[in-house]
């Protein structure tokens, strides 16, 4: 599959073999719009003039066309990982709504956080150093020492120039 980008939409673009058709959908929008083509070099124009036609639709009709996400959502989490992201937003001193909007720009890799402390957090989870939920972060970086400290498995530890210790 790929996806392609025209005027902030976004389209899912595959091929059926079975009907010899390269197809696509617009993502993220409440309206179902789908396009095809016979041929690679068509799908991008079939692609640019669903959009339009979309868009010159909403303006018809005065309506609101979809827009991009408001960057507002709910969450359902487990009790547990709740509670441990209130803990570790507050010991970083932000609220529970940047906390949460970091890790999940940090999955996406979008804005990722470079402090060693946060960067040593990443390493380790991605890296398998953490598991079963068992990290609990119980501090911070301090700037002056360069010391990252946090518990795995119910224990501290101090990692001196974590930047270094996690270097790939």
């Amino acid at each position: 599959m790929s996806i392609l980008d025209y005027k902030g939409y976004k389209a899912e673009i595959d091929y059926s073999q079975e009907d010899k058709v390269i197809f696509g959908k617009i993502l993220f929008i409440e309206s179902s719009i789908t396009f095809h083509a016979e041929s690679a070099s068509e799908i991008e124009h079939k692609f640019h003039a669903a959009v339009d036609s979309y868009l010159a639709h909403c303006k018809k009709h005065n309506i609101e066309p979809n827009k991009s996400y408001s960057g507002t959502f709910n969450i359902r989490t487990k009790p547990e990982i709740h509670k441990a992201a209130a803990q570790a937003a507050h010991i970083k001193g932000q609220t529970l709504n940047e906390f949460c909007s970091e890790a999940i720009a940090m999955a996406v890799s979008v804005n990722q956080p470079t402090t060693p402390f946060l960067r040593a957090l990443i390493d380790n989870v991605q890296y398998g150093a953490v598991a079963n939920n068992s990290f609990a972060p119980i501090g911070t970086v301090s700037q002056e020492s360069n010391i990252a400290q946090f518990g795995i498995a119910g224990n501290a530890f101090n990692v001196l120039n974590p930047e270094e210790l996690f270097a790939h």
